[in-house]
């Protein structure tokens, strides 16, 4: 959460209505909900201070091309902001390359807390750039695909967009 003021705008994707949140040059947040209202609501808690900016509908546009080519290289810059642990699990999930998956032990290993797998799991949830930072990519050891912020069948769609099928 940050007091500056922040732009944000929303777009009707296939999945629901997505909001983007940038400051002035970085992108911070992607979110899609059902309802605009619903939407609306959830990035003023993170965002009080955010104003619409229709200039950034093509960044929106850009997310939304991410989705349906997962192969798309996205140049757009971004930051994200989280508790450490978070920062770290984030960063072992952008190493994930395109068309495999990993495990929340895998994660929780590579970061150095073995134990850590359900805390691993809770920053996948909390993950403000799905899409850009690939939670989806992450499974659960048993061979069940775990959970998804977006949910199950959002992640089964994007794992297969990869070429992973196996989970469907």
């Amino acid at each position: 959460m940050t007091n500056s003021i922040n732009f944000f705008t929303t777009r009707v994707s296939p999945w629901g209505h997505m909001g983007v949140v940038c400051d002035d040059t970085t992108l911070l947040r992607i979110d899609v909900k059902p309802r605009l209202d619903e939407l609306h609501l959830f990035l003023l808690e993170y965002y009080p201070s955010m104003e619409y900016s229709g200039r950034l509908k093509l960044i929106a546009d850009e997310v939304i091309h991410l989705i349906h080519h997962p192969a798309y290289d996205i140049q757009l810059p971004y930051r994200l902001e989280g508790t450490v642990f978070q920062e770290k699990v984030w960063q072992a999930i952008l190493t994930i390359p395109l068309g495999a998956v990993k495990t929340y032990q895998d994660i929780a290993q590579e970061i150095g807390h073995r134990r850590a797998v359900r805390a691993v799991g809770t920053a996948c949830g909390a993950n403000p750039l799905p899409f850009i930072v690939p939670c989806h990519r992450v499974v659960g050891s048993s061979g069940k695909l775990g959970g998804f912020g977006l949910g199950v069948e959002f992640k089964k769609e994007l794992l297969a967009k990869e070429g992973i099928t196996h989970f469907l």
